[in-house]
């Protein structure tokens, strides 16, 4: 026949068993349900014949799949053993699968779903209900070599990975050399030696909009371990457990894994012995627009970080505890920008921050933390440096001795810069470059609530701040998080910790400022904007409103620069609602 005849048959023959399975299998976009209330014998090809088992769909799948299908979900639990009460037993998860919940059973897309969406829970509790000692080692799976899965909209609960080897890692996840995408999903009440909700590693995981809830790990990540290339984003960690990262662990091998970033995401009220919030060993760490808040340590209650590559972004540390380091320990290298860490407190060293190696805080606001240890800081402690601090202020931190300069840094040994920065009781002993000790001048530190430490705090910069035009342009960082979006990770941060531009001129300048040129940088993680002329009312904005105030006073003689006085000149005329028309017109307004 020889080698051309041999190719032809054996592409035939490749052909017919890929129609085979076609017709067999699944085809493009093929969509399979599973009502657990279904009554037997369903095909899962519409809603009346559901499936009432989720093994039964996942098993009606080929074993190739040649397009890619979904498998959809009303309220209502699925267990992956059948009945068997084998632990071994996990939702298996296929290359091309995307697994949705929240359907109630009369949807034609997915789209279709109205929110809130009702729970459909893939549990691991299998055998005894009072026991978690008899559940599944894992309730999902996905370690089919370089595979794509999706989860969506799905509660995971009940996984207990107790076991060695593989059975330890994942109470309710598991991936290994794939790539996860896990979206708008429940982790809650999964327990592993490692990883408690999650376990990703050597592959890509895409987590977004999910929730990591009373998770627990022996040792590293309580509500999820990835060791990945990652992007967890607008996900919720809230009182997870671990030994290492109570919320979250992210680390890395190699330099083939490892990067990524953490987004918008909330870490409250987790535990660890090491990072509360969360913990990064090594590997490169971004966090971007995250909130730690009220997580717990022996070190490092927000964050523990030994990564030599980690940056931290607009990033807010409230009401943080720990033996050494409230907010952060950092034994690693680690640069802040826009970062506001209040209310913080350690028993022994570091209320804010506790480092033991390179430290750069850019445009930053500690503010009001507290150590209990008298001879160490509230602020800042710096065992080994060097220490950086650029744009930043510290303020109202505390020791046992009170407010002093110690309370606010004390560097132990190593080196150290500070430059353009506010610091309450500064005596000039540390050398310096433009640092003074005057009232950085908060808008309302404690917010509405009367908390400090809470997320109604307001540390804009009042009028009249001298923190206003007084850092240096030269000092800003660049923007390793991206914060802008736009890939450029070489040119300065562009924007403040709430979005705002990260340069705003105000025409009345209060600050030295180190700039040469205008507008100058403001010191600490918030841009002074100042108020748009003509906004009467002080709405942050200037509209018909405006207007009208200026009519009603039209004629009268006030004080000067005050009331519907927009010019200044003491009189209410023409020339004051001719400044309204303009910035109205100009949709002049203020982000507060």
């Amino acid at each position: 026949m020889g080698f051309f005849g041999l190719r032809e048959t054996s592409l035939r023959f490749g052909a017919l068993i890929a129609w085979l399975l076609w017709i067999g299998g699944v085809s493009a976009q093929t969509v399979l349900r599973v009502d657990p209330d279904a009554p037997p014998g369903g095909d899962g090809s519409t809603w009346a014949l559901a499936f009432n088992d989720l093994q039964d769909a996942l098993d009606a799948l080929p074993v190739v799949m040649l397009e890619p299908a979904e498998i959809w979900l009303t309220a209502g639990t699925c267990r992956p053993d059948k009945g068997t009460g084998n632990r071994n037993a996990s939702f298996q998860l296929v290359d091309g699968l995307t697994i949705r919940g929240g359907f109630t059973g009369t949807e034609t897309s997915p789209d279709d779903r109205v929110e809130p969406w009702p729970e459909s829970i893939l549990s691991g509790e299998i055998g005894d209900s009072q026991s978690t000692l008899d559940n599944s080692y894992h309730v999902v799976t996905l370690t089919e070599f370089f595979a794509s899965a999706a989860l969506e909209g799905v509660v995971i609960t009940g996984g207990r990975a107790d076991g060695g080897g593989d059975d330890g890692e994942g109470g309710g996840l598991r991936t290994r050399f794939a790539a996860i995408d896990v979206s708008r999903c429940t982790f809650r009440n999964n327990w592993a030696e490692t990883g408690g909700g999650m376990y990703s590693e050597n592959g890509t995981a895409t987590v977004t909009a999910t929730v990591f809830r009373d998770n627990f790990a022996d040792l590293e990540g309580g509500g999820a371990f990835l060791r990945d290339d990652l992007l967890v984003s607008e996900c919720s960690f809230i009182n997870n457990v671990g030994g290492f990262g109570g919320g979250l662990t992210v680390c890395c091998i190699d330099l083939a894994f490892g990067s990524g970033a953490v987004e918008d995401c909330v870490f409250v009220d987790n535990f660890a012995d090491f990072g509360g919030g969360m913990f990064v060993p090594n590997g490169t760490g971004r966090a971007l627009r995250c909130r730690f808040q009220g997580n717990s340590a022996s070190r490092g209650g927000g964050v523990y970080n030994s990564s030599d590559d980690a940056v931290f972004a607009n990033c807010v540390f409230n009401r943080n505890v720990s033996d050494l380091g409230g907010g952060i320990y950092n034994s690693g290298d680690l640069e802040l920008t826009n970062a506001q860490l209040v209310r913080n407190t350690a028993f022994t060293s570091g209320g804010g921050i506790y480092t033991l190696s390179p430290l750069t805080l850019a445009n930053c606001t500690v503010y009001s933390n507290a150590c209990l240890f008298s001879t160490s800081s509230g602020g800042v402690h710096s065992v080994d440096g060097p220490l950086a601090v650029r744009n930043t202020i510290l303020w109202s931190n505390t020791n046992g001795d009170g407010a002093s300069e110690t309370a606010q840094v004390r560097i132990v040994s190593g080196g150290y810069a500070f430059e353009w920065s506010v610091i309450e009781a500064w005596t000039g002993q540390l050398v310096s470059q433009g640092c003074f000790s005057l009232s950085p001048q908060f808008v309302s530190p404690s917010g509405p609530d009367g908390m400090l430490g809470t997320e109604d705090d307001d540390f804009r910069l009042a009028m009249g701040s001298p923190c206003i035009d007084a850092g240096s342009n030269s000092l800003l960082s660049l923007d390793g998080a991206d914060m802008d979006g736009d890939g450029d990770v070489n040119e300065a941060i562009p924007e403040d910790c709430c979005g705002i531009d990260r340069i705003v001129d105000d025409p009345l300048t209060a600050g030295s400022g180190a700039g040469l040129s205008d507008p100058v940088v403001d010191v600490g993680a918030r841009e002074y904007v100042p108020p748009c002329l003509g906004d009467v009312d002080g709405d942050g904005m200037v509209s018909f409103d405006d207007l009208n105030m200026v009519l009603l006073a039209w004629g009268t003689n006030v004080t000067p620069g005050t009331g519907a006085d927009v010019n200044g000149d003491g009189h209410v005329d023409f020339d004051d609602a001719n400044i309204v028309f303009v910035m109205w017109a100009d949709g002049c307004t203020v982000n507060p």
